[in-house]
């Protein structure tokens, strides 16, 4: 993502896509972002590039107009009122527009959110043991023994693994077997139950 943005260039010229913003982390980057103190003044900096060239008016601020046409850009396809609601979950001073400090909140939430997936999809080869993208009874059987943690070894019954899997699946799956898509929407709704 990053390279294909900054290699594009900025539209404010001449002067360097960080002319006039501050380099210097901000006491919310020191502070309250993991991610961004994780990230390297040249990373830092890649984003800070990547914000100018879509703040279209250089005012320091990304309005729905200016975060649509990034989202577009790297090949999302949200209507005004998803990025606005986007705007709205980052947006910490009420202005409908989101400085620098609140792109990184957003960047640092959907990154987060990609390692997330990609972690699920690890998780889902593990399971899927024959590799061919769903997972049925044998697997689920076979794979859970080896996630639970303890000396003791659980063995599930194929009874048990079929009634996992029917209890994920969605509703208009009709087969004994989980896609991707299933299990991450199960493990999703299982990570909200207290």
């Amino acid at each position: 993502m990053l390279a294909r943005l900054t290699a594009r260039g900025s539209r404010k010229g001449s002067e360097g896509p960080a002319q006039g913003y501050n380099t210097a982390r901000s006491s919310y980057v020191r502070e309250n972002s993991q991610f961004v103190a994780a990230l390297t003044e040249a990373e830092l900096q890649a984003f800070r590039d990547i914000f100018v060239m879509f703040d279209a008016n250089g005012n320091g601020a990304l309005d729905v107009g200016d975060l649509s046409t990034a989202m577009h850009a790297l090949g999302s396809n949200p209507s005004d009122e998803e990025v606005a609601a986007l705007i709205k979950e980052v947006d910490t001073t009420g202005t409908g527009e989101i400085d620098f400090d609140e792109f990184i909140a957003l960047m640092a939430r959907s990154t987060s959110n990609a390692a997330v997936e990609d972690q699920m999809h690890e998780v889902f080869e593990r399971f899927d043991r024959d590799g061919d993208g769903f997972i049925g009874p044998e697997d689920l059987q076979a794979a859970l023994p080896t996630l639970l943690p303890g000396p003791v070894v659980r063995t599930f019954t194929r009874a048990e693994a079929e009634s996992m899997i029917v209890e994920a699946r969605a509703d208009d799956n009709p087969e004994l077997r989980l896609s991707f898509e299933e299990f991450a929407a199960f493990m999703e709704d299982m990570s909200h139950v207290t």
